[in-house]
């Protein structure tokens, strides 16, 4: 069986751009990850690769990540995953900031929006993504692991050199705190896909957020 494959794609600001990931299999069948911004960057590697996509998920509810939701799926007729706890931040403003981040609401039918927990795996082909609930950035930010191809997207929980923020709607330091702690000590030697900043390996960065959590925490 052929490696499933990913695309990173940066858009957004380039001054602090957000990740959108692709992932296929050998089928072409593909889910996307946070299409936050530059609709049209995302579109070409869909139609470059000829894929077929399935699943829009989100890896939270902040408007940096879906500020092309809306877009994608009319173009994809992709349905759209969150977690049960970020649901509400598909209508909420102050949750999302789609105002301060000058994003349209998205209008999306409520029958095209599936919502999943801790431990829920999402199966697109050969793709399988296990759900893992890391609240703390807010209260419905989940990473997704991909055993297969020995990768986790973090989305805002980890990033190469530091943590999401937690003082936001529905943000925890403490939630942040247990999330990360749920994550490193489940894993070693795994590349980690953020929602910001370079892939890396996650055994690069557990030292240094470790050590920022425990000076934020004193």
């Amino acid at each position: 069986m052929e490696r499933n494959k990913i695309i990173q794609i940066e858009v957004g600001d380039d001054n602090y751009p957000t990740n959108c990931y692709v992932v296929y299999d050998e089928d072409n069948n593909a889910i996307i990850i946070d299409p936050g911004y530059d609709k049209q960057r995302i579109i070409s590697k869909i139609e470059d690769n000829n894929l077929k996509v399935k699943y829009i998920i989100l890896t939270h509810c902040h408007a940096d990540h879906l500020g092309q939701l809306e877009e994608i799926m009319k173009f994809t007729d992709a349905d759209v995953i969150i977690h049960e706890n970020d649901l509400d931040g598909l209508e909420d403003d102050e949750k999302s900031h789609f105002t301060p981040l000058n994003i349209n609401k998205p209008n999306i039918e409520k029958d095209k929006i599936i919502t999943v927990k801790d431990k829920d795996v999402i199966e697109v082909g050969n793709i399988e993504l296990e759900v893992i609930h890391t609240p703390g950035h807010t209260s419905g930010c989940m990473c997704l692991f991909e055993k297969s191809m020995n990768s986790l997207f973090t989305g805002d929980t980890i990033f190469a050199n530091c943590y999401g923020r937690v003082d936001l709607k529905s943000g925890s330091l403490e939630d942040m705190k247990n999330s990360i702690n749920k994550i490193f000590d489940r894993f070693e030697d795994i590349i980690i896909y953020p929602g910001h900043e370079q892939i890396v390996n996650i055994d690069d960065c557990k030292r240094r957020i470790r050590l920022l959590i425990k000076i934020r925490s004193m």
